[in-house]
């Protein structure tokens, strides 16, 4: 029977297999981490926008009497935006 080199099969220990099982299940692993920090703020930043932005509405409606955004105000064209006047 002919050694297991000449198949075209090379001999790999054991432990050598498992070596590299587990390096490759902890680099899995760390993208996996470095993903889910990703996420994570991803998120937080979400969540500081949508405060901001709850934050503003509030303030919009605390000062509208004072800043009567119900009357019609002239508009000004410009070439990028438009800004009430």
């Amino acid at each position: 029977m002919p050694p297991l080199e000449s198949i075209g099969s090379p001999i790999v220990s054991p432990r050598r297999t498992l070596e590299s099982i587990l390096r490759i299940r902890n680099s899995i692993r760390q993208a996996i981490l470095s993903i889910e920090h990703r996420l994570n703020l991803a998120g937080n930043r979400l969540s500081l926008a949508g405060a901001g932005i709850d934050l503003a509405c509030e303030w919009l409606n605390s000062t509208e009497h004072c800043l009567k955004l119900t009357e019609p105000r002239p508009i000004i064209y410009t070439k990028s935006l438009t800004l009430p006047y």
